[in-house]
């Protein structure tokens, strides 16, 4: 069984520079994507920790 991690990150206590690794099995996959992020990666291919 092959274990994967993500990273993530709230904007506060958990930011880009110092995300948190999860285990993807511990986590709730939503089927959605905040505008915020999504209007990020349309305007510069990335997301960062300034709005």
């Amino acid at each position: 069984m092959t274990i994967i991690n993500v990273l993530t990150a709230d904007g506060e206590k958990r930011t880009l520079h110092s995300p948190k690794k999860k285990n993807i099995n511990h986590l709730t996959l939503y089927d959605c994507v905040s505008p915020e992020v999504q209007n990020s990666i349309n305007e510069t291919g990335r997301v960062t920790n300034f709005f």
